[in-house]
């Protein structure tokens, strides 16, 4: 009877020790990705990536399908920001300034051969309306990094991109043309992205402001009445502006940040977030099914999370009282065809008061809004000239 009950117990110690042993191995292997498609791809792929990875890294072959080499990297968060096969060599996409378009095709290929939603490639592909005009997607599975080919890319603004490979050696060409749709490059869906952006946001660090300002390095400059103004550009407007207003003190050039010039000072830092403080929001993301979240964060945050996207900044006011200027800060990326929209009601007693600590710049969010689908009432509204 006791020798008996010494196998159970040991059968029982085992059981527990391989159950730990499980556990423990899944918690060192689990990882965060910055999509749910991804983390699809990965449990697909059976991969088994470590937490201990380094931020903005390569994290080198993590699997091989078909003898073709399947890659991942990380952002500046630590999130598995991409998985595909390894196709381009990174001088590619540097020189074009567009590494999502070319992860995406690295990522979409795998997506293809995986059929991860259950659909066949080309039923996948009309749904997507991505198209191959000449070649296939068997000669661009087969590039390497190493692939001798002349490139061209032809990005056509809000719509589309048509990308050409064509090889001396083989005689042959690729030709195919990707919709310049955010959620198609990134991944994801409508709803996750508001996601990605309300956790984004959070987290975003303040840029340098001397790397701000070199956005109006070359800006050709007028002299307003008052300051120098650096042009930014319009958007849908001509009242929607991307000006930069400055000042000379004690010898030095600065954006304009005081009271007794309100719209060009609430314009200024809601292009920059640059002050002699940090400007707290009270910001509302608004997001689909009518859910509203509330976050604390800094204008400094905001600006960053939007610069870090490849977004072009402008502003537009509303209505100026003698308490609060209303306008929208409208955060374009020509290279996906979206725009972040910021209604903005900014108390002017945070530019009267430098030690105000209660008063916060009230804001509602809808970000990720296809550039097709922004309503053009919305840029006839009476939007004010801001007062040279």
């Amino acid at each position: 009877m006791g020798v008996i009950m010494d196998i159970k117990i040991i059968r029982r110690v085992r059981l527990v020790t391989a159950l730990m042993m499980l556990l423990t191995t899944q918690l060192c292997y689990a990882q965060t990705y910055r999509t749910e498609r991804l983390r699809q791809i990965a449990s697909v792929l059976s991969l088994r990536l470590p937490t201990d990875v380094k931020l903005s890294a390569d994290l080198g072959t993590v699997a091989n399908r078909g003898g073709k080499e399947i890659y991942a990297t990380t952002n500046t968060y630590g999130e598995v920001n991409h998985i595909g096969y390894r196709l381009f060599a990174p001088e590619l996409a540097v020189h074009y300034n567009n590494e999502p378009l070319f992860q995406f095709i690295e990522r979409y290929l795998l997506e293809l051969d995986l059929r991860i939603d259950g659909k066949a490639a080309d039923v996948r592909m009309d749904v997507d309306q991505v198209v191959f005009t000449r070649g296939s997607t068997d000669i661009l599975r087969s590039l390497t990094p190493q692939t001798n080919f002349s490139f061209d890319m032809e990005e056509i603004r809000n719509r589309f991109y048509r990308l050409t490979w064509s090889f001396d050696d083989e005689k042959k060409e690729v030709s195919m043309v990707i919709p310049a749709n955010c959620q198609l490059i990134i991944g994801t869906n409508a709803v996750e992205l508001e996601l990605i952006a309300e956790r984004d946001i959070q987290r975003a660090v303040a840029m340098n402001p001397k790397d701000i300002l070199e956005r109006w390095a070359d800006a050709k400059g007028f002299i307003g009445e008052h300051c120098l103004i650096l042009d930014g550009g319009g958007y849908m407007s001509r009242y929607i502006r991307g000006d930069l207003y400055v000042s000379e003190t004690e010898g030095r050039d600065h954006p304009v940040c005081t009271s007794w010039q309100p719209m060009q000072s609430v314009s200024n830092l809601m292009l920059t977030g640059i002050g002699d403080k940090e400007y707290p929001l009270a910001l509302t993301m608004n997001r689909y099914g009518g859910k509203r979240d509330q976050l604390n964060v800094n204008l400094s945050q905001f600006i960053a999370f939007c610069l870090a996207e490849g977004c072009k900044l402008y502003f537009g006011v509303k209505k100026t009282t003698d308490t609060e200027l209303t306008g929208a800060l409208f955060a374009y990326n020509q290279r996906f065809a979206y725009t972040h929209l910021l209604d903005v009601t900014f108390p002017l007693s945070l530019l009267s008061d430098q030690t105000a600590t209660e008063e916060r710049i009230r804001c509602m969010a809808y970000v990720y809004i296809p550039t097709k689908l922004l309503d053009d009432k919305l840029f006839i509204q009476d939007f004010s000239r801001v007062e040279k």
